[in-house]
């Protein structure tokens, strides 16, 4: 029924402003902890010069040599592959620019992020500064939302990011996980965590 249609389109709008009026909230107001109802773990990159703090029952992997570790809810040892995820599944991964250096040339976070919408948004996106990220660390934040659907697969992942700088290094946390997830909520409070606890550390130096 087309009324009934647009009665679903106007709630899913609704819900999609409630929940982003929920993530400026988290951002600018009192700190989100992870302590307490669930611990906390932290994990440190003095070749990059920073640390950050994620929920215990999360997963971490590292990959020796990389700037940026992947945080997933799941074992990540079952995943599908192809950039596909296990079902009722998200990752949250942090990424410095300098790790793309040779194939992507951005210079700001809304370069990068309009080079990462063009290659792999399915749909629009959008892309929204802001100007108090809750983390004095971190500066040029700027937060980019759009689906995502791997070749092959007819059902969409949703992508939330923020782009920033952090030691003179663009960098990106991104979280993402299935379209209608129930527990979207969570997994982005999570990221809006992990994002808010981002501290400089004194760089190994070569």
């Amino acid at each position: 029924m087309p009324a009934a249609s647009g009665h679903a389109q106007s709630m899913s709008r609704a819900v999609s402003i409630l929940r982003h009026a929920l993530l400026v909230a988290l951002l600018c107001g009192e700190p989100v902890v992870l302590v307490g109802a669930e611990a906390a773990r932290t994990y440190s990159n003095s070749e990059r010069g920073y640390r950050l703090t994620y929920p215990a029952s999360w997963h971490i992997s590292v990959v020796p040599g990389k700037g940026g570790p992947t945080l997933s809810n799941y074992d990540l040892a079952k995943a599908p592959g192809h950039g596909v995820l296990p079902p009722d599944a998200a990752e949250i991964f942090l990424l410095p620019h300098s790790d793309l250096a040779n194939i992507d040339h951005s210079t700001n976070p809304r370069e990068w992020a309009s080079e990462d919408a063009r290659r792999f948004a399915f749909g629009a996106t959008t892309m929204e500064p802001i100007a108090n990220s809750g983390n004095p660390d971190i500066s040029d934040v700027l937060r980019v939302a759009f689906d995502y659907q791997e070749t092959g697969y007819n059902v969409q992942q949703k992508y939330l990011t923020f782009y920033f700088r952090l030691n003179a290094d663009l960098f990106k946390i991104e979280l993402n996980y299935w379209r209608g997830d129930p527990k979207a909520g969570s997994y982005e409070q999570a990221l809006i965590s992990i994002l808010r606890s981002i501290r400089r550390v004194t760089a190994k130096s070569n």
